[in-house]
């Protein structure tokens, strides 16, 4: 699991976060724009797009970042018997399958921004259902 932001400038919605999560044997990518990055909504994302679609995790691996070993974080794995598993630090590819995901997913969002320059965001397609597609083609 891992974050991408702070995007500026922020979408239309005021996101200006992605919280992402990648099983590491399917390399399926969940994601989800944020307004802010904190231990709550890390929680809801867990829940809704991970826990609610796939079942209970054994173990979320994330880097060290301030959001993801908080209280909060830590008191939500204990209690739903979830391993919490950090890389280590200033080592990106200890977590490399998030970071990969990540580069993905910041080209796609790059690829969409120029090609509707000037033009309506609400016809674009979200990145992860562009993922998804090259992903099955």
């Amino acid at each position: 699991m891992d974050l991408i932001g702070k995007i500026y400038p922020a979408s239309s919605k005021q996101h200006c976060s992605i919280i992402m999560a990648t099983n590491y044997f399917t390399k399926l990518v969940e994601a989800k724009p944020v307004k802010s990055t904190t231990s709550q909504e890390i929680i809801t994302f867990i829940e809704e797009q991970i826990m609610h679609k796939f079942g209970m995790p054994e173990s979320i691996t994330t880097d060290r970042g301030t959001f993801f070993i908080s209280r909060e974080i830590q008191g939500m794995a204990s209690r739903l018997k979830i391993k919490l598993l950090q890389s280590t630090p200033y080592y990106a590819k200890a977590n490399g399958q998030a970071e990969s995901s990540n580069k993905v997913i910041n080209n796609i969002i790059k690829k969409c921004l120029r090609k509707i320059q000037g033009n309506d965001m609400k016809n674009c397609q979200k990145p992860i259902e562009l993922q998804r597609e090259r992903q099955l083609a």
